[in-house]
């Protein structure tokens, strides 16, 4: 009967703090939610989400240009790291990434992934064409310029299609406040507008 009353307790105690952390992921959203709500009334736009436990995502247009704002998740060491995902329509003649050497961790480069990089911003980011000579017909100087209106970041992916920045959040309930957004939002369109 001990047994039994053992296993019942520890039974119970873990499905509650299972549906402690539940709750707290379900707050954390929440706050997600508010801050695409508060940025919807500044900029044309809706919030999805589907269940009340889902994470909330934004889409809507700045500038008039289709954006998405989203979020993911990543396990490791210990730790649950955010990473905030923006999108935004573009239609660039070059396709390059922007790479920050921090979110790299000194990753080894073969010699013709050198040959189709330049470094900016003093090291901290790499910029990365998908063909050799490409970087030549882009402005380093000006893209270092919005660099710093938008650093930092992980990376800035740009295609013909679309461009995506992609960020490590700290606290995903502030760094999705609309004053962290919409800085965000500026310096995706001013790169966009220098590479069209």
């Amino acid at each position: 009967m001990n047994i039994l009353l053992t296993i019942a307790i520890i039974v119970t105690l873990v499905f509650l703090v299972l549906l402690g952390l539940m709750w707290l992921r379900k707050l954390q959203f929440d706050a997600v939610h508010r801050n695409f709500l508060l940025l919807a009334e500044k900029i044309r736009g809706k919030v999805i989400r589907h269940g009340f436990a889902e994470r909330p995502r934004f889409s809507g247009n700045f500038k008039g240009q289709d954006i998405s704002i989203s979020f993911t998740t990543e396990g490791g060491k210990g730790e649950r790291k955010y990473y905030l995902t923006l999108t935004m329509q573009a239609k660039s003649k070059i396709n390059f990434t922007i790479l920050s050497s921090g979110w790299l961790e000194k990753r080894e480069f073969t010699p013709e992934e050198e040959r189709r990089m330049i470094s900016l911003d003093d090291g901290a980011y790499l910029l990365e064409t998908s063909k050799q000579g490409q970087t030549k017909k882009l402005s380093p100087e000006k893209i270092e310029e919005v660099i710093h209106s938008i650093h930092p970041f992980a990376y800035i992916l740009m295609a013909k299609s679309g461009m995506i920045l992609e960020r490590a959040s700290t606290n995903i309930a502030t760094d999705t406040h609309p004053d962290q957004i919409l800085p965000l939002l500026e310096g995706m369109y001013a790169l966009k507008r220098l590479v069209e």
